[in-house]
């Protein structure tokens, strides 16, 4: 890895990834952060590095919400757990037909 690039990968741990302002504290264009990434397997690593790092922090503290904030927990559940409302189903039903046939009786 170059020396622009390890600054790149500072700056993207400080700026959580934001890959715009990283690019203009380094002094170089989005593309060519792009570029390095598909053309430096090292670069590409430690950018991943950085992104999980910060997902992984961001899960700890979501975590930490569970017992205070409904929110959180709720939130954690739908992108993790699968958990979804189906309030929409119940609130608007669809009508079923029927067809009711009257039996003579002879």
């Amino acid at each position: 890895m170059t020396k622009k690039q390890q600054t790149m990968i500072i700056y993207l741990e400080d700026y959580y990834h934001n890959v715009t302002k990283a690019c203009k504290e380094v002094g170089i264009s989005t593309p060519t952060h792009y570029e390095w990434i598909a053309k430096s397997s090292d670069y590409k690593k430690a950018c991943l590095e950085v992104k999980n790092g910060l997902v992984e922090r961001a899960e700890q503290i979501l975590h930490s919400k569970f017992e205070t904030d409904t929110t959180a927990l709720i939130f954690f559940l739908k992108c993790k757990g699968g958990y979804s409302e189906k309030l929409n189903e119940l609130e608007d039903p669809k009508p079923i037909r029927v067809q009711i046939e009257r039996i003579s009786k002879s």
